[in-house]
């Protein structure tokens, strides 16, 4: 029982992470037509590793390749 909540706990605090990432990289204008296609790609990825995430908390290979997306 006690896991189950810390699990909750986890993926509510997971989520809430993921949408201010997403806020700040959705907040990033680019320039020029080439800055705006690597936000669209840097965009797609970071949504892709955060849904990955919230399905699986536990897929560190999603959390590190998030982290580098939102490190660009």
């Amino acid at each position: 029982m006690i896991y189950i909540c810390f699990s909750q706990e986890n993926t509510q605090r997971q989520s809430y992470q993921n949408n201010a990432a997403m806020e700040l990289i959705n907040s990033v204008t680019g320039t020029d037509e080439e800055g705006r296609s690597r936000q669209r790609i840097l965009i797609y990825a970071a949504r892709r590793y955060a849904t990955a995430l919230e399905r699986n908390p536990e897929d560190y290979d999603a959390l590190y390749n998030w982290a580098l997306v939102l490190q660009v």
